[in-house]
């Protein structure tokens, strides 16, 4: 019975790091893609012509 116990620990523990780890991979892979998309966005717009017009 405790052996079971113990199994089903461990195994919940192996879950919750996976889990863990996956969201920490999302977050990292997610944050290079909006910075790729911010940097890209931010081209488009200063190449837009009349960029800038609304300062004048």
């Amino acid at each position: 019975m405790i052996n079971q116990i113990f199994s089903l620990l461990v195994l919940f523990a192996c879950g919750v790091i996976l889990v863990f780890v996956c969201g920490v991979w999302l977050h990292f892979s997610m944050k290079k893609d909006n910075e790729k998309n911010r940097d890209k966005a931010l081209k488009v717009q200063s190449s837009e012509p009349g960029a800038g017009d609304e300062l004048n």
